[in-house]
């Protein structure tokens, strides 16, 4: 659940416990229990936007920059060399950030809240759920169980971004939104 969601819920739960049922009723106040999937997809579409705009990786160019910079704190340390770098060279690129990797050494080695981690570099952490890594930690678990929308599939596991709008079935590869 984002910021602006939680905060609703805990406004909507003050107001209902200072007002009686009868005054809710009164004054109709109803918490809606269905959403379209326009306003789903509008709000898919904003968070992979926040994530893209916070990410410090979005262009091989950044991503050689980040390397040179990038000390012992960086979240890729948590991989071995070689797995880094076997994971690095995976990485697709386009003008909409990153748009495909390759997870097999993340799920290899890493826990769900650790891949996380490395996936927020580029703004995909919204895909960690979908590595199969190890959970070892609350945060772990809160990782695996993001929730998934039925019906909005905008980032494909086992499939590798190969040109511009196409995503070509290939095992431990997930192609993203962009691609």
């Amino acid at each position: 659940m984002d910021f602006r969601k939680a905060l609703l819920v805990s406004a909507l739960a003050t107001l209902a416990i200072g007002m009686s049922s009868a005054t809710l009723a009164a004054n109709s106040l109803r918490i809606p229990t269905q959403v379209s999937m326009h306003d789903v997809d509008a709000e898919q579409a904003r968070l992979r936007a926040i994530d893209f705009e916070m990410a410090p990786i979005k262009s091989d160019a950044d991503l050689a920059t980040y390397l040179r910079t990038a000390g012992e704190e960086s979240p890729l340390m948590a991989l071995s060399p070689g797995a880094r770098e076997r994971f690095l060279a995976t990485l697709t690129f386009n003008e909409n950030g990153l748009v495909g990797y390759k997870y097999e050494e993340l799920a290899r080695e890493l826990t769900a809240s650790q891949a996380y981690r490395i996936l927020a570099l580029f703004g995909a952490q919204r895909t960690a759920h979908l590595l199969g890594a190890r959970v070892e930690s609350p945060a772990d678990t809160a990782v695996v169980r993001m929730p998934i929308v039925q019906g909005l599939r905008a980032d494909y596991k086992e499939y590798k971004c190969v040109s511009p709008h196409n995503c070509y079935g290939q095992r431990f590869y997930i192609c993203l939104t962009g691609c």
